[in-house]
């Protein structure tokens, strides 16, 4: 018997698939629960869930990465294909899920695999061709990643943090016990890994998942973090104050206000410090651009062009009509300030 069921097919980026995905936890969100997604947090991710913040519109147009890595995917997935075969001694077709999959257990537990690996020999062909009776052996995912992050898939075995959690959250969800990373560093450098299912691990990442779907359940916000992703949220779910408004902050409040403060004596003088040292180094450089150690570059100080710019305010004195033309009013936003 599977451990998970077949939900209906959506098209990736419209309103029925953000709510399909709002009605559990999938692969991505896993890593941002544990703090390890570069683009979400918690917070983020419950405001989602609830409903607090509205998910892209229909048409929503993804970064240039996300486009490539979607394009590529194909490519990369026979690559992978080939790469088990030849240097795994591992032979399987790779095909594409049908949709999201549900965990029969833990129904708020979601999957959206880029593969399935199958252990047959036939022709390859669509999904359809595989013999429905024949069970997928492991998961397969394809990652593009640039030269920033190549570290986290360095050899012989280097796995990126959110990929790992995103694949133990995939065994979890199938109960299968192996999933092929096939990645793309740089554009150029194909890198294969196989991530063996792991109890301890899988039964941590449950019971965080499962502490998070609670929070969702009772409307109950996780704490905030630092984050960009938490940031952006808030920016988001309280876009524009209520002018001459106040509210009451608590006493919890001045903690935080005066922990803020000393923060920002450190952080200055942590920035003076570091000046000191790039001045340091400016004087050694001297009129010289690049400075070396054991023979490699290791500082620059380079020319920059100086900064062109048009004089606004004579521009408007001279040719009021003109600068109004080429006025462009952006969108208000809010500045914080502790008083």
């Amino acid at each position: 018997m599977t451990a998970y069921q077949t939900l209906p097919p959506t098209t990736p980026h419209t309103v029925a698939w953000h709510k399909q995905r709002s009605q559990g936890i999938g692969g991505s969100d896993a890593s941002a629960i544990l703090g390890l997604n570069p683009y979400e947090s918690a917070y983020s991710i419950w405001q989602r869930k609830t409903g607090k913040l509205p998910p892209e519109p229909d048409g929503y147009e993804v970064n240039e990465a996300a486009y490539w890595g979607t394009k590529l995917e194909d490519i990369l997935a026979e690559e992978l294909e080939n790469r088990l075969a030849i240097e795994g001694d591992t032979y399987l077709t790779l095909r594409p899920a049908a949709g999201t999959l549900q965990s029969i257990e833990r129904p708020w537990q979601l999957a959206n695999l880029d593969r399935l690996a199958y252990d047959y020999e036939g022709d390859r062909g669509p999904f359809e061709a595989v013999d429905p009776e024949i069970e997928p052996v492991a998961v397969a995912e394809i990652k593009t990643v640039g030269l920033r992050l190549a570290n986290d898939w360095a050899e012989p075995d280097g796995i990126g943090k959110h990929a790992l959690i995103q694949g133990v959250h995939y065994m979890a969800v199938t109960g299968l016990p192996v999933v092929y990373f096939g990645c793309l560093v740089g554009g150029q450098n194909f890198r294969w890994r196989a991530l063996d299912r792991d109890e301890r691990l899988e039964e941590h990442l449950l019971e965080r998942e499962a502490e998070f779907w609670d929070l969702v359940q009772r409307d109950t916000p996780p704490p905030v973090d630092g984050s960009d992703a938490t940031r952006e949220a808030l920016n988001k779910l309280y876009p524009e104050a209520r002018a001459e408004t106040t509210v009451d902050l608590g006493m919890d409040a001045a903690g935080l206000v005066a922990q803020r403060n000393k923060l920002s004596e450190e952080l200055a003088y942590f920035e003076t410090q570091r000046q000191a040292v790039d001045n340091a180094l400016k004087d050694i450089l001297g009129d010289h651009e690049v400075g070396l150690l054991h023979g490699q570059p290791a500082v620059r100080w380079t020319n920059v062009a100086g900064r062109r710019s048009i004089n606004s305010k004579a521009l408007r004195a001279d040719h009021p009509d003109l600068a109004d033309n080429y006025t462009i009013t952006g969108k208000p936003t809010r500045r914080f300030a502790v008083v």
